[in-house]
């Protein structure tokens, strides 16, 4: 039987900006996926590979929110408060977006953070008889905080 210490709970998953009290929502689907670029090195003389290099990295962060805080919306889409619309500028925002996740049985928590994030399209979808959802798709930095506290 797996240690229920180390067993964790997306659904019990909070997401928050790293250093700030905006929470984004309660994640309900979500993916953490760092994405590498990886290139065969060869030498003179040989044509088979005599090493590989890591020429890029970088973290994508999907995130479906069955619930979520409009503060939240707000800060991804850039909106502007004064003028009652999206920002007018060429700035990109980007966030350190916390995820903290509890284990199964309450007794420890992780907390990864995606740091330097851009969200392309934060998209709030709903229907008819279904709960409004905000769905995000991101590219970050690094990714920090799998340390068990």
């Amino acid at each position: 039987m797996p240690d229920q210490e180390r067993i964790y709970r997306g659904q019990d998953a909070l997401v928050t900006f790293a250093g700030t009290s905006v929470v984004v929502g309660i994640l309900q689907d979500w993916s953490l996926t760092p994405e590498f670029s990886r290139e065969d090195l060869r030498g003179a003389g040989s044509p088979k590979r005599q090493d590989d290099q890591t020429t890029e990295v970088e973290v994508a962060i999907d995130a479906e929110f069955a619930e979520w805080n409009e503060d939240g919306y707000k800060a991804l889409i850039n909106y502007d408060e004064a003028t009652e619309a999206i920002a007018d500028t060429s700035d990109v925002p980007h966030f350190d977006v916390e995820l903290d996740i509890p284990s199964k049985d309450g007794s420890n928590t992780v907390t990864p953070t995606v740091q330097e994030v851009r969200f392309d399209s934060p998209e709030l979808s709903g229907g008819p008889d279904s709960w409004v959802t905000l769905n995000l798709s991101g590219v970050g930095a690094d990714v920090t905080g799998f340390s068990v506290v």
